[in-house]
């Protein structure tokens, strides 16, 4: 599964990812399941501004097609 920023929105957001190497900023994290164990995704988001903010992801599974999912960071209302 691959996750990544919407293009219109990488200049005003990343994705954080990291564990024991620290946290590195992203437009992109692709997961691979791990066959024994859970895959987890310990890490956030970099928004810049005031923080609020309506983000735009891509979400692939795959080969599929990516679906776009709106994520409302302190933000009430987004459109998907």
């Amino acid at each position: 599964m691959t996750v990544s920023v919407a293009p219109e929105a990488r200049q005003r957001a990343s994705l954080s990812y990291g564990q024991e190497e620290g946290y590195t900023s992203a437009a992109e994290v692709t997961f691979s399941a791990c066959p024994d164990s859970d895959t987890v995704y310990v890490g956030g988001f970099f928004i810049s501004g005031d923080g609020r903010f309506c983000l735009p992801l891509d979400v692939q599974v795959g080969k599929a097609p990516a679906r776009r999912i709106v994520i409302p960071v302190f933000s009430a209302a987004c459109r998907a």
